[in-house]
């Protein structure tokens, strides 16, 4: 694989090198980067770690929204603390997962544009879900191991009757 940790740009001329690379990309730094250069370093085949990127685009280009879905790897988006209604629907379609360790409050329409995803879904700094979101993500149709992963101690900070329903439910995961 490929540690950067210093590197906070990248230009489109530079990212071509990194083109349908194999094995792990590590951009720890990276805070900017072109729309042109994202969906280049989205052809990574293997895990791609953008931990200071925050936004994807608003909106992310046609070119980002494909590679996004597309990406074959494991995506940690760890700054990214919103999603593009777009952006959160190629999530949705990808069958690699994706963590995403800045979003820390789950709203119902941002779980609603998640649900029925074709992967595992890490949100391990979600605090607190609320009984709406709860109801949202119960409509999940889970296929395989798809779903959603939250930190352990959330089951313990919900009220009990949602607790026990997403425990039961094949796609909510705490772990």
């Amino acid at each position: 694989g490929i540690s950067l940790p210093a590197l906070t740009t990248l230009d489109d001329e530079c990212v071509k090198g990194f083109a349908r690379h194999r094995g792990t990309l590590d951009f720890d730094t990276l805070e900017q980067i072109s729309q042109e250069a994202l969906a280049v370093l989205l052809t990574n085949r293997g895990t791609l770690e953008l931990a200071a990127l925050k936004p994807l685009g608003a909106p992310p280009t046609p070119e980002v929204l494909k590679a996004l879905e597309k990406q074959d790897g494991m995506l940690s988006l760890t700054s990214v603390t919103s999603l593009h209604p777009d952006a959160a629907e190629a999530i949705r379609k990808r069958k690699a997962p994706v963590e995403f360790f800045g979003i820390s409050t789950l709203s119902p329409d941002l779980a609603g544009a998640r649900i029925n995803c074709q992967t595992i879904i890490s949100l391990p700094s979600v605090a607190e879900l609320d009984s709406p979101t709860a109801q949202v993500l119960l409509t999940h149709r889970a296929k395989g191991s798809s779903g959603f992963l939250f930190p352990a101690d959330l089951a313990g900070r919900l009220p009990a009757e949602s607790a026990k329903a997403l425990q039961r439910h094949r796609g909510i995961h705490f772990g």
